[in-house]
Parts: structure tokens; C-alpha cells; sequence
């Protein structure tokens, strides 16, 4: 009888042990988000805005639009390529993260500081190793006493090709920067491809739960999404 019982609950634990795998399987299976099959693309370069319906054949695209398929395919070539994520979700491509960072630097040369009357006091970013916010995480904070912070290798903190969503959150201040920029490199020592996202004042709160939604590459050029692939930051007020 003994015997039995000792049957009966290892058999009962087993399950439980199999049941609680299935779970975690099909959250993570929940979290990839699948690649779409035909639709419209959209993004910015070199001041114009771009737009083509695509059909995808195996692991071609086929781009409806020829002047696309021809950028995409420089896109791809282009080991410095850099992405700005526009507030709306538009997604802008630079040749490279200092042509990005000298047209940002002309932008705030032609605003009227005297309209500054209430900006960013500090920023923090918060980046997590699962979607949705959750696992291992790290904080990085910017101030108006160090508007810089570049992080150069993110083995150190054990974030290295880990990063899969991020949130970057602001505290106001009156005459203080109207913007901080958070961007996320390939390589260490802020090199390789980039993907920049911006919070403005008022708007100061920004979380982005799943970077496979964000794509290095135009999307639906997948798959080359932004999860998993960051090995430096670069946070600036």
C-alpha cells in the first residue's frame, strides 16, 4: 500500500513539474509575435516617406515598390545603420548614428531656448531581459549635472543580447532640456547599427514591452529585430 502511494504522489508531482514547462512554453511562445505573410510598409529616409505593400516568398520580400525594395536592400548593407522611432511609431533610417545625432544637434540649434519653460529635470531607463517588463533588469539614470551616460559593454551589468523591453520615465523641472534620447547599440563601445527612442516634454513616460516589434531594418524585413542584440546604450538629456 505504501508502495503505492509513493507511486501515486511521484506521478502527481511529475505532472505538475510537466504542466508548469507547458505554461512557461507557451508564454514565451505568446510573447513572439509571428512574421505577417503581406502587407504595407512604411518609414522615413533622407527627409521623404516611404510607403509599398510587400508580399513575403520564403525569406524574400517582394516590395510593390521598386524605389523600396532598392533602399531596403542598401538598408542591409549598411553595418551603421541607425533607426529613430518616432512618438507615432514611424520609423526613420540614418546612414549612420552620427549623421542622427548631427541633425538632432541643428534641430535644437533653430529652437528659441527663451520658449523653455519647463523641460527635463532627469531621465531614467529601466531595461529588462523578458517582454512585458519582467526578468533582469538594470536602471540608468541622466541628470542636468551628467546629461550623458554611455554604457559601453553591457556584459558588465550581465545584459549583453539580453534586452527585450525598456522603459524610459522623466521628472520635470522648470527651464530644463526638452528631450532625452535612449539608444541601443549592436556592438559595445556604442558601434554597429542603432535604434534611438526620444521621450519630450510634456510627454515623459515611454515603455516599449517587446522589442521584436521593433525592427533594425525596415519591417516587415524581419527577421532582424531589435530584442536580444543590444550590447551598449547611450542615454542623453
Amino acid at each position: 500500500m505504501k508502495t503505492f502511494i509513493h507511486y501515486l504522489v511521484a506521478c502527481i508531482i511529475l505532472g505538475m513539474v510537466q504542466a508548469c514547462s507547458q505554461s512557461t512554453f507557451e508564454e514565451e511562445l505568446f510573447d513572439k509575435k509571428p512574421i505577417a505573410e503581406s502587407g504595407t510598409v512604411e518609414f522615413k529616409y533622407q527627409g521623404n516617406i516611404y510607403v509599398s505593400k510587400y508580399e513575403r516568398n520564403g525569406n524574400d520580400i517582394i516590395y510593390q515598390n521598386k524605389e523600396v525594395d532598392n533602399i531596403v536592400n542598401l538598408f542591409k548593407e549598411n553595418p551603421n545603420l541607425s533607426v529613430y522611432i518616432h512618438s507615432d511609431g514611424l520609423q526613420e533610417y540614418f546612414d549612420s548614428y552620427s549623421i542622427f545625432l548631427n541633425q538632432e544637434i541643428s534641430n535644437k540649434d533653430s529652437v528659441n531656448p527663451t520658449t523653455r519653460a519647463t523641460g527635463i529635470s532627469s531621465a531614467t531607463l529601466t531595461v529588462y531581459t523578458r517582454t512585458k517588463y519582467r526578468g533582469d533588469k538594470g536602471s540608468f539614470t541622466v541628470n542636468q549635472q551628467r546629461p550623458i551616460l554611455q554604457i559601453n559593454d553591457l556584459g558588465v551589468y550581465n545584459l549583453a543580447n539580453k534586452i527585450t523591453s525598456m522603459k524610459l520615465n522623466g521628472l520635470s523641472v522648470t527651464d530644463g532640456p526638452l528631450t532625452c534620447k535612449a539608444t541601443f547599440f549592436e556592438y559595445t563601445n556604442c558601434q554597429g547599427r542603432s535604434c534611438t527612442f526620444q521621450i519630450t516634454y510634456p510627454n515623459i513616460d515611454l515603455g516599449i514591452k517587446d522589442f521584436s516589434s521593433i525592427s533594425l531594418n525596415p519591417i516587415p524585413l524581419l527577421p532582424e529585430p531589435l530584442d536580444d542584440k543590444t550590447n551598449s546604450i547611450r542615454l542623453e538629456l
